[in-house]
């Protein structure tokens, strides 16, 4: 009896979660209506959706039997021929006979590790991988945070921490990107006690909008700021390179580009001056580059060592020599890190 019973309650689900796609005689073998796009598998979820206009991503063109699950992009197990496109949460919507319906990615915890670039009091985190592109603004505010395993609130997250985060496998690709269903933070003390774990992501940040400020005269008619970080002291990442470079757009509003003096040349952002053999001026642009300082080591014990310049022409140009900044010895307490200029020149 209790068989027939489980029998019963199963062909009743398997038929109401079809019922949204089409008509059609089901078994017990068949699989939820699933679809993969993009390499993620999303499922329907028996809801309707009301879209007052749309733009189709892609469309369904190959499908399998329905009790399989699809294993190629823009595959179903439920038929072929439909239009789709993504929605602001990173679930799919599908038109279906003229219905549209809600189909949610599936959620499969995986975890990835940043560095956090920034934070503002609202605990909007900017964060950064190690590849280019890497860049990804979380908000934490109702993300379960785990320090050595023990539950913690946002206030232990600090600048320069270096995170692992769960979340459901979908990236949504903005800029930055945003991660789908994070589930929690976790962030080992151990792994971050150390002076190699700082990022100057921060410090170069503050570095970058100071110099900008000096000889304001040089900011007049420029439409682009280029960051240079390339010889930066710190082994920056990709990632972390143009978390700095965006942040720093935020507080300009410029274009900003991540090129050195000779990728800006070779593209051709640089003007020849006249009578000049091999001078060259950035007519619409400014060009900020930090460099490990020419009369120091880069690290000498916790202690780094940097040249700040800000360039438009060779007789526009403002610089920070020698500058030094302390590396602390952990980042588990927030520390504001502060830096000395050796001197400053201008041509």
């Amino acid at each position: 009896m209790k068989k027939l019973i489980a029998l019963t309650l199963a062909t009743v689900l398997i038929i109401f979660a079809y019922g949204c796609v089409k008509e059609k005689h089901l078994t017990l073998n068949d699989l939820p209506p699933t679809v993969m796009v993009d390499g993620k598998l999303y499922t329907d979820t028996n809801t309707e959706a009301h879209p007052k206009e749309y733009k189709a991503d892609g469309k369904i063109n190959t499908e399998v039997p329905q009790t399989e699950t699809p294993k190629e992009n823009n595959q179903s197990n439920f038929g072929t021929g439909y239009d789709y496109h993504f929605r602001e949460d990173g679930s799919l919507e599908i038109n279906i006979d003229g219905r549209w319906y809600i189909f949610k990615p599936e959620i499969s915890n995986e975890v990835i590790t940043l560095k956090i670039v920034d934070k503002d009091q609202d605990n909007n985190l900017i964060l950064a991988g190690k590849k280019a592109h890497e860049v990804f603004s979380l908000n934490a505010k109702d993300v379960k945070i785990y320090l050595d395993n023990k539950e913690a609130d946002p206030s232990v997250l600090n600048k320069g921490m270096e995170v692992d985060i769960t979340y459901g496998g979908y990236i949504l690709e903005t800029f930055p990107s945003m991660l789908d269903s994070v589930s929690k933070i976790e962030i080992s003390s151990e792994h971050n006690e150390n002076k190699e774990s700082f990022s100057f992501a921060d410090l170069y940040l503050n570095v970058l909008k100071d110099i900008y400020q000096k000889d304001e005269g040089l900011n007049e008619g420029a439409k682009y700021v280029s960051i240079d970080l390339s010889k930066a002291p710190g082994d920056l990442t990709d990632g972390e390179k143009e978390a700095i470079a965006w942040l720093f757009s935020c507080s300009v509003n410029k274009s900003v580009l991540t090129l050195s003096y000779n990728e800006l040349l070779k593209q051709g952002y640089l003007s020849k001056i006249d009578g000049f053999d091999n001078a060259y001026e950035w007519k619409d642009g400014i060009l900020l580059s930090i460099t490990a300082s020419n009369q120091a080591e880069p690290f000498t014990s916790n202690i780094v060592s940097f040249d700040v310049k800000k360039w438009r022409s060779p007789r526009g140009s403002y610089m920070f020599n020698n500058c030094t900044a302390v590396i602390p010895g952990s980042i588990l307490a927030s520390i504001e890190v502060e830096y000395e200029i050796g001197s400053e020149a201008i041509s």
